[in-house]
Parts: structure tokens; sequence; C-alpha cells
């Protein structure tokens, strides 16, 4: 968890590409809380999931030489995304208060 321009940014980490249903589930009540979400993974298990896009969530591609945003999350995209639920902005704005506190 973390800040971005001002909103609360969430990464899922996962290690297992099979698990993708899993991750993609969790990514999505993510979605209610935070802007931007962002599913990762490893170069070595890494697969482009292309769904992530029209969902609104970030793809990124983990390696020992740095973090490489694969489906990039803009602005222009977050108006424009599928939003199956919708953001929750008192929740995100709780988040944000308390993340500030700790960073």
């Amino acid at each position: 968890m973390g800040i971005k321009d001002s909103k609360v940014c969430i990464v899922e980490a996962e290690t297992v590409p099979t698990w993708f249903p899993y991750t993609l589930g969790k990514s999505l009540i993510w979605k209610t809380l935070a802007t931007y979400v962002y599913t990762a993974y490893p170069e070595e298990n890494f697969r482009e999931f292309k769904i992530l896009e029209k969902l609104g969530i970030g793809l990124l591609k983990v390696s020992s030489e740095g973090v490489t945003e694969v489906i990039r999350i803009s602005d222009k995209d977050i108006r424009s995304i599928l939003e199956l639920y919708p953001l929750n902005y008192e929740r995100e704005r709780a988040i944000y208060t308390q993340l500030k506190g700790i960073f």
C-alpha cells in the first residue's frame, strides 16, 4: 500500500500465474478501496493478462533489475474502465489519511 498522486495505490503480488483467478478476485476487491491497483509477478513467471487493462488494474513485472509497468494506469484510463464495483471514496480517503500518518 502506498500513495500515488494523492490517491491510494495497492499492489497485489503473486508468484504463481495459475493462481491468477484468485489474484484477480483480490484485486477487484482492492478496487473498491483504492484508485490505483496493480498486480505484480516475478519476471520468471510473468504472463501478460490483458483482462487487467479492461478492469483498470495495472500489471507489474518484477526482476532483479527493477520493476516494469507493463499495464499502466493513468487518470484518463480511470475514467474509461469497466467498474464492476464502484470505488468507495470515503473509505479510500480514510486509508489515505492513515497512510499519510505512516509515511
